[in-house]
């Protein structure tokens, strides 16, 4: 098994472990940080010119947010 993806599996089995465990504030923050992260990648995004990837992370910080209203 190649390890990058041992460690993936690794890394999203803790995740969903987390947010079955959270209370609703953790799941609150949980979804806000995500939201950062892909308005980080967005902006990485802009800086190299790549409007396709801007636009797919912005859609998907905008779709997160929206889960908050």
């Amino acid at each position: 098994m190649n390890p990058n993806h041992a460690l993936k599996q690794y890394q999203h089995v803790s995740i969903e472990a987390g947010i079955l465990s959270a209370d609703p504030y953790r799941l609150i923050q949980i979804l806000f940080e995500s939201a950062l992260e892909k308005l980080i990648i967005a902006k990485k995004f802009i800086e190299i010119n790549n409007i396709h990837d801007k636009g797919v992370a912005l859609s998907m910080a905008i779709s997160i947010i929206e889960t908050l209203q």
